[in-house]
């Protein structure tokens, strides 16, 4: 059950963010005008939630999360305000526990989970937005315990 925990939470990345402090859809300055720079988002405890790279007041570039205690939890980008490229989570010892992809805003690509020994435990495939290929579930020792293939 551990381990559908993680693939829910890496596969619902949107529904992490919010409850981490989701990114603001534009972001300004203290006079009103779009913002470009480096943005850090702390919570009510002065605890930094994320650091994002803004472009004329949207996401554009790096963003990475942190956990309460100070540690990067995600890290993804941002083109032009949508998720684009590799996004990556780590557990509490720093070690890559998700990869997933992004094209445009939807998921597009080789969405890969690891447990915390570093044992593969999921592989799905995104097509703009859509399961495709063979989706592959593994235990902890590696061994493939079901599989489903999708078709656009």
């Amino acid at each position: 059950m551990k381990y559908t925990s993680f693939l829910m939470l890496f596969g619902l990345l949107s529904l992490q963010a919010i409850a981490q402090g989701a990114p603001q859809t534009s972001y300004v300055n203290e006079q009103g005008a779009p913002f470009s720079g480096l943005y850090h988002m702390s919570n009510d405890a002065n605890v930094l939630v994320y650091s994002a790279n803004v472009e004329n007041g949207i996401l554009n570039g790096v963003i990475t999360y942190f956990d309460a205690d100070g540690r990067i939890d995600q890290v993804g980008h941002y083109s032009k305000g949508l998720k684009e490229g590799k996004w990556e989570q780590y557990n509490d010892q720093g070690r890559l526990i998700g990869e997933a992809f992004y094209a445009a805003g939807q998921k597009h690509g080789i969405w890969s989970v690891w447990d915390d020994n570093g044992n593969k435990r999921y592989h799905m495939v995104y097509d703009q937005g859509n399961k495709v290929d063979v989706w592959k579930v593994y235990d902890e020792n590696q061994i493939l315990v079901s599989e489903k293939i999708y078709k656009k």
